[in-house]
């Protein structure tokens, strides 16, 4: 994965230096089924993610340096407690944060939120496209 795919966070400054070690991340894995049923909100879904990364003893500080956003953010994205002052990861993050957890939860979450397959999807891209 290279720092320019991540056009979001480039463009906001986002991505440090650290980052550009991405190369060394292999593909974020595609995970089961039954893991997706099991997070009814986004928040849960951020922290199954994040209890399923791909180096065990990711810190919340080394995920934020991997990542760019801060400590204070990422506590607040994957604390157990659900209190309205914490803040939720917003999808714009959800990129990048896949490539360091080394899985895909985060998006299979989403789509399984729409309803939609990946046929589905692509059968309405191919409709808008001769539309």
């Amino acid at each position: 994965m290279k720092q320019k795919e991540f056009g979001f966070f480039e463009a906001r400054g986002v991505l440090s230096e650290v980052v550009t070690g991405f190369e060394e991340f292999e593909e974020p894995k595609i995970v089961s089924v039954q893991y997706v049923e099991m997070c009814d909100t986004w928040r849960k879904a951020c922290r199954m993610a994040w209890q399923m990364r791909r180096i065990r003893n990711m810190t919340y500080t080394m995920f934020a340096a991997y990542t760019g956003f801060t400590r204070q953010h990422v506590g607040d994205w994957f604390n157990k407690d659900d209190l309205q002052t914490r803040r939720s990861m917003p999808v714009e993050c959800v990129s990048v944060s896949e490539y360091v957890f080394g899985n895909k939860l985060l998006s299979q979450w989403i789509a399984a939120q729409s309803k939609l397959t990946i046929l589905e999807e692509m059968q309405v891209e191919r409709a808008l496209a001769y539309a």
